[in-house]
């Protein structure tokens, strides 16, 4: 199932993020201070069959925010595989893109637990700690180099509703970096669309579409069958109510297993539909 991964990480932002000009960025915190927490549900589709649950909480504030994820596997897959994964940041907006303090992420997988946890310094790459390290991990260590000027996958998210709601498109170029691995991410603004309402997305109406290249940079498994590949996605964003932050409702893609649909199925709290 790693071909699926990078449209999950898409959803939590780890594939792109908007960074707003200054005066956006302003827009977008003033605009912060009306938006309430709110709690999303994602149900991820791959080949047509139902294969994550994906429960997202946000609360995005002009001074400080914070962002989990929590990833299931479902449907069919909760059968053949027992995937879980638990991740959580918190940072300040500021008008450049979001800064985040902490970010730590912990997963299990057929059996074994995994974990890591970045700290942010100033003027240098974030400080990494995980389970296991690198060097026990048939990885590459990506170098401190490379690391600065990072942010990570959550922040990322924060980053394109930030951007987004301030500058209103979400043409950016950001490294992303989670603890492991180190991806390009770009992204292209394709202006508005209209997202139609179906059984599986039972959310849509008039929204932002987003074309996102991810390319691999280091990091990965030294025993993956075939090296890394680019990947292309279109994520779709537009907010639930007036006045709220922009949110995903879809993400599309392609996989070896056919096309993979992340569709938003529930939202609660500040963002809920009246």
């Amino acid at each position: 199932m790693r071909p699926v991964f990078p449209a999950i990480l898409a959803l939590a932002g780890a594939l792109t993020a908007a960074q707003p000009r200054a005066e956006a960025g302003d827009a977008s915190l003033a605009a912060a201070n009306g938006w309430q927490p709110v709690s999303l549900v994602y149900e991820v589709h791959a080949g047509g069959l139902h294969v994550f649950t994906i429960d997202l909480e946000a609360q995005l504030g002009a001074r400080d925010y914070g962002m989990s994820m929590a990833l299931r596997t479902d449907g069919v897959l909760a059968w053949l595989l027992d995937l879980t994964m638990l991740s959580r940041v918190e940072g300040r907006p500021a008008a450049g893109g979001p800064l985040p303090a902490r970010f730590r992420t912990e997963s299990r997988w057929r059996g074994r637990e995994r974990w890591v946890e970045l700290r942010y310094r100033d003027g240098e790459g974030p400080g990494v700690t995980a389970e296991p390290p690198p060097e026990d991990d048939n990885r590459p260590t990506v170098p401190e180099a490379l690391r600065r000027d990072t942010i990570d996958p959550l922040s990322a998210g924060v980053a394109l509703i930030y951007g987004l709601a301030g500058s209103g498109n979400c043409e950016a170029a950001l490294p992303v970096f989670d603890g492991r691995r180190l991806f390009q991410a770009r992204s292209r603004d394709l202006g508005p669309v209209d997202v139609p309402v179906s059984d599986l997305s039972p959310y849509g109406g008039a929204a932002r579409a987003c074309a996102v290249t991810v390319e691999p940079v280091t990091g990965f498994w030294r025993d993956q069958p075939e090296e890394p590949k680019t990947q292309d996605l279109t994520i779709y964003l537009r907010a639930i109510e007036e006045g709220g932050p922009p949110l995903p409702l879809r993400i599309d893609t392609d996989s070896r297993f056919g096309a993979v649909r992340v569709h938003l199925v529930g939202v609660t709290g500040g963002a809920e539909e009246s």
